[in-house]
């Protein structure tokens, strides 16, 4: 049996001025969606090459459970607070999979 998600890498890289405060937030991020019911994977990293960048990877069982989770209070609050640093995050765009 396929069993599809939809998977974004998020790389983001928040103004040295801003970086602790934005790491926190973005920490407090990971616990909340990851408890979201089609959450399959909402996990943060540090880029070692790559000073100051951050990369989030998600996995969603589908397109709406993101859109979900793109609405939800506490993801509104964080984007609206973190406008700037998140405008010029590079993402690799929506992959769907399906385990094979």
């Amino acid at each position: 049996m396929n069993k599809e998600q939809n998977l974004m890498v998020v790389r983001i890289h928040p103004p040295a001025d801003s970086r602790d405060e934005f790491k926190a937030a973005l920490r407090a991020l990971v616990e909340p969606s990851s408890q979201e019911p089609e959450c399959l994977r909402y996990e943060l990293y540090r880029d070692i090459d790559h000073e100051g960048d951050f990369i989030l990877i998600e996995s969603w069982r589908r397109q709406a459970a993101l859109d979900e989770h793109m609405a939800k209070p506490y993801f509104k609050a964080f984007a609206a607070r973190y406008a700037d640093a998140i405008k010029d995050a590079v993402t690799s765009g929506l992959t769907r999979l399906a385990t094979l």
